[in-house]
């Protein structure tokens, strides 16, 4: 992890004594075409020391007119001890999804969101979750492509963010 990564630089709020929270947010919309692959969102990533648990919560806007709609997938160091979270999307098929992945060893489990409600259209997906890192530190990202190679672009939008806490 780069030295200019101290954790606990976060600081201590005041008015609850616990660390404040580490909050990333999308300063321009990003588009991507002609890509199934995933790929990092540079503006959409935090980093996690060894054994270090995390708390956080991802909101993921995504708009425009793309028939290739989304995909994602929270993405953590080698090995992490365990984790899960709570989701709210529409998938490819305008179905609501709302549930709990519990994941361990394993965290970059892909979900297929909807980007398509119609022109100029904005679909919302919320995440809320938490990671037991294992022994690797690393990095905590959202990893994101189009669901099919589309020739029209997919955009996650300004403004979406992740936000995490840590203990």
């Amino acid at each position: 992890m780069p030295e200019e990564y101290n954790l606990n630089s976060t600081g201590i709020q005041n008015s609850t004594g616990y660390f404040a929270p580490l909050k990333v947010i999308k300063p321009e919309t990003t588009s991507r075409l002609n890509t199934a692959a995933f790929a990092i969102d540079p503006d959409l990533v935090v980093p996690i020391s060894p054994f270090q648990v995390m708390t956080w919560k991802c909101m993921l806007v995504w708009g425009g007119n793309s028939p290739g709609n989304a995909q994602a997938q929270f993405t953590t160091p080698a090995a992490p001890g365990q984790g899960g979270f709570h989701f709210k999307y529409y998938d490819a098929a305008a179905a609501l999804q709302n549930g709990i992945a519990t994941l361990i060893g394993a965290y970059n489990l892909a979900v297929n969101m909807l980007v398509n409600g119609g022109a100029n259209s904005v679909e919302i997906a919320l995440f809320e979750g938490y990671l037991v890192n294992g022994a690797n530190g690393g990095y905590f990202s959202v990893d994101w492509a189009q669901n099919g190679v589309n020739a029209t672009p997919t955009l996650l939008q300004k403004g979406s963010y992740l936000e995490a806490w840590f203990q």
